[in-house]
């Protein structure tokens, strides 16, 4: 009864010790994206302060997992010794035993990334941080652009529309980032107490605690950018109007053929419950039509497609971790 027990009480701590392990180290990986967010932010810096052509690489965190495992084993072995005293007598008497309690755990932390590869957010990026290194003044101007919000023309003042392109609207939260909160030099330039630093090559860029806002801002801003949509983003907007265009169908007409196709569609009609006396059937199309009159796929889109892009937002991301999850056996 006792080894039975024990068992017992043996496994219930160790289901206790995997709950609080798997909390624990759940909470930790938590904490560690916005770890991974600032380094990912610092790391572009770097790269454009050493070369302001240099293309961002920034990928958002789009799932993650955390997996522990615990093995338990026991086994056990006796060895008896008999020998022989003075015959037809022997002695039987314990030789050894031993047991062997292995435990074994496997810590398993994952993220999903979902790396930025549409070049219109790239290139804002880019003009977001040679913004914040070098100044407004010396950002790309294609980039600069793009962080702009839409400014659509005033009838009343006959004020001019911003050409047409891409807009993320960002750079008000640019604007309002703190003066001075980056450095920029060499590895004997770095202090020791600089919460946050990345280099490439020879060119070092770090921030204090005290400018940490500042960090903050530019990544919050890299962040929006990477998860905008990239549709949201053309502008101006096409107008469209909707159209009711009404079609009736008379029961009777002089060409064979249509009345042929009516008489067959007509008869499935009647068929239905309460059509027994229908006499003709009437068509509502609703279609959508842009400022110069030409149709459109639907509300609010232009008559000619634009450039498709390529932006899962995670979708590609998530058919990843559900072929992952469900590769996993019990």
């Amino acid at each position: 009864m006792k080894p039975t027990v024990v068992a017992l009480a043996f496994l219930v701590t160790c289901g206790g010790c995997t709950t609080f392990s798997l909390e624990r180290h759940a909470i930790r990986q938590a904490a560690s994206i916005s770890d991974l967010r600032y380094r990912e932010t610092m790391n572009n810096l770097a790269m454009i302060a050493d070369d302001p052509s240099f293309l961002p690489a920034f990928s958002t965190f789009y799932a993650g997992t955390t997996d522990i495992t615990d093995a338990a084993t026991a086994s056990s072995s006796t060895v008896w010794t008999r020998f022989f005293v003075k015959a037809p007598r022997t002695i039987t008497i314990l030789g050894s035993q031993t047991a062997d309690v292995p435990l074994t755990r496997a810590v398993r932390l994952n993220w999903t990334l979902d790396p930025t590869v549409v070049p219109e957010k790239l290139i804002a990026m880019r003009a977001a941080c040679q913004w914040v290194i070098f100044g407004e003044e010396c950002a790309d101007p294609e980039g600069l652009g793009m962080l702009k919000q839409y400014d659509p023309p005033d009838p009343a003042a006959s004020k001019i529309a911003d050409p047409p392109g891409v807009y993320f609207g960002v750079a008000d939260k640019l604007l309002e980032l703190p003066a001075g909160w980056l450095h920029k030099g060499n590895l004997r330039d770095v202090p020791c107490s600089a919460c946050f630093k990345a280099h490439c090559r020879d060119t070092w860029v770090w921030v204090m605690p005290e400018n940490l806002e500042g960090l903050t801002g530019l990544t919050l801003v890299l962040q929006e950018i990477a998860r905008t949509e990239y549709d949201t983003t053309l502008f101006p907007s096409p107008i469209t109007r909707s159209l009711v265009v009404d079609q009736t169908i008379p029961s009777e007409t002089e060409d064979e053929k249509q009345k042929k196709k009516e008489d067959e569609f007509m008869s499935k009609l009647k068929k239905l419950p309460g059509m027994a006396d229908v006499k003709q059937v009437k068509y509502e199309y609703t279609v959508y039509v842009d400022e110069d009159g030409f149709l459109t796929p639907g509300q609010n889109q232009p008559a000619i497609a634009r450039k498709a892009r390529k932006d899962s937002l995670g979708e590609d991301s998530k058919l990843r971790s559900i072929i992952s999850a469900s590769g996993k056996g019990p």
